[in-house]
């Protein structure tokens, strides 16, 4: 028969498991006694052991549901943004987590399993926090709704990512290792090294390298989080868009040489813009001089090519620098045989 809880400062130990187990042992033992017709003299007695360990049973099992809740909880309303947002939930909880406490206080002296679940005030309290604790949960679940609703990308994440998220929200400064699950191509932003909440780039890190974008609007970090993630999502697509538009300008005036150093995507953008832009001018001018006009363009398609493959052999080359280019050949070369 099991005899002692072995419970951490607020949780129920490992052990617990192994007292179920040996619960379930017990009971299966008691009524297989309980079927001999040697036990008629024991009846009431095996009976009455049955229900008791039945019940400390169920009460183990409520007790690990609770501590389930509270163990969710805890850290969400125990401090921190998201409690200061939810004052009344918070005040609720702290009521709820006094009563646990002295609990699980009152567990640990106990000591004895079924003395313990045996106690009328421990099976009333735990009715009353599982109760309490729903409450919490469901409108911690209704808060949560609402920030994903005004920031869409919330529903990317998990809620306990999203929890984390928001309870460190006053300090964007902490968010940072958070930034590439809400946007694929953000690893970490950069602040004004004068004001400490001013962020001014947008950055992803591949490794040993990185790109930035710098933004065309510098995006306060201050106030609620999910209103100032708003601002830095409407800020990136500006600025990746102006970004793009800069790169289409320079694409047809600048070296090839220097064009490579824009962002990735934006090169690729410009090499397909120039193949575009070369196929439209042969297509245009075709039936004028068609042999004449297909040499030409296809003159300086195999220029770029060449351009390209000699960059490759550039042994000071990072290794985003090579890959990049290694995929510009790539594509060059597919659009080149369909040239």
């Amino acid at each position: 028969m099991p005899t002692k809880i072995v419970p951490k400062p607020c949780l129920l130990g490992s052990s617990t498991q192994d007292i179920q187990d040996k619960l379930e042992e017990n009971i299966m033992q008691l009524n297989q006694m309980n079927a001999m017709r040697y036990a008629d003299p024991f009846r009431v007695e095996i009976n009455d052991k049955i229900l008791l360990l039945g019940d400390v049973s169920d009460i183990i099992e409520k007790w690990l549901k609770v501590q389930q809740y509270w163990n969710n909880l805890v850290s969400v309303f125990s401090g921190g943004d998201i409690a200061k947002q939810m004052p009344a939930e918070s005040k609720k909880f702290k009521d709820i987590d006094k009563k646990w406490l002295k609990i699980m206080e009152n567990a640990a002296e106990t000591k004895n399993v079924i003395s313990c679940c045996s106690n009328d005030i421990l099976k009333n309290s735990l009715n009353q926090l599982q109760e309490g604790l729903e409450f919490c949960q469901k409108r911690l679940e209704s808060y949560l709704e609402q920030k994903r609703n005004i920031f869409p990308r919330f529903y990317f994440v998990s809620n306990a990512v999203l929890l984390k998220i928001l309870s460190v929200g006053s300090d964007p400064h902490l968010v940072q290792d958070d930034f590439e699950k809400l946007f694929p191509a953000i690893t970490r932003v950069i602040f004004d090294e004068q004001d400490r909440r001013l962020i001014t780039t947008i950055k992803q890190v591949l490794g040993k390298d990185e790109e930035e974008i710098i933004l065309e609007d510098q995006v306060k970090a201050e106030g609620l989080i999910e209103e100032w993630l708003v601002k830095l999502e409407k800020d990136m697509q500006k600025s990746v868009k102006a970004c793009c538009r800069r790169g289409l300008q320079d694409v047809v005036t600048m070296p090839l040489g220097e064009f490579v150093n824009y962002q990735s995507q934006v090169s690729l953008l410009g090499l397909q813009l120039v193949w575009t832009s070369k196929v439209t001018d042969c297509l245009e001018k075709i039936q004028k001089d068609r042999i004449n006009e297909l040499a030409k363009q296809g003159k300086i398609v195999d220029k770029m090519m060449n351009e390209l493959t000699y960059m490759c052999l550039d042994d000071t080359l990072s290794g985003l620098q090579r890959t990049k280019i290694e995929t510009l050949v790539t594509i060059q070369v597919y659009q080149q045989e369909r040239f």
